[in-house]
């Protein structure tokens, strides 16, 4: 009973994980809060393509500071949540398809946890740029805001959630625990 539990949790928890991971990089892809600079007693942020000021006022970036690592950096935050839609689309539709017994298909739950973990890294590598050329912000003190830490967490938790469910396809589908067992059992 103990096993049927866990594999119960197994398969409920990397869903969760990568429909929580597409909830923060959308969110952090959005919002404005990716670095605060402060200077001359006013505070800016900088999102990936727009700055705001104290007064709510908000303006593109200077086409002058989008250098070609910010060009990478909203690359690869942009592809991030397009692999991760096309990882959930496949994870709804998954169970629409009938099964046979051992014989079934394993390409949507492969192609599933292989988006997952391509949106995973690309938003890791995302902000890993970010972090790098957050200094593109010409004065004042600079420090990373709440969409970077959103960015960051989605990154992981698509990445954790992607790898746990690809644990779940080959534990139980490949059968790699069966001839495990078989040859530890003939010894």
């Amino acid at each position: 009973m103990a096993d049927t539990d866990s594999i119960n949790c197994r398969y409920f928890v990397s869903p969760v994980f990568v429909f929580i991971g597409a909830a923060l990089i959308t969110i952090g892809v959005v919002t404005n809060h990716w670095t605060t600079s402060s200077a001359f007693d006013s505070s800016i942020t900088y999102g990936l393509w727009k700055f705001c000021r104290n007064n709510g006022q908000c303006d593109p970036i200077d086409p002058r500071f989008v250098t070609s690592e910010l060009l990478a950096c909203r690359g690869f935050l942009v592809f991030g949540p397009v692999a991760c839609a096309i990882s959930i689309i496949m994870i709804l539709v998954y169970p629409c398809f009938p099964r046979r017994g051992d014989s079934e298909n394993k390409l949507f739950p492969i192609l599933s946890a292989g988006f997952g973990v391509v949106a995973g890294v690309s938003c890791l590598a995302g902000v890993a740029v970010w972090a790098s050329v957050k200094d593109f912000i010409p004065i004042g003190d600079t420090s990373l805001g709440f969409s970077f830490i959103l960015g960051a967490m989605s990154g992981f938790m698509l990445f954790f959630g992607s790898l746990v469910g690809f644990g779940n396809i080959f534990r139980n589908r490949c059968g790699f625990r069966r001839r495990y067992t078989i040859i530890v059992d003939e010894f």
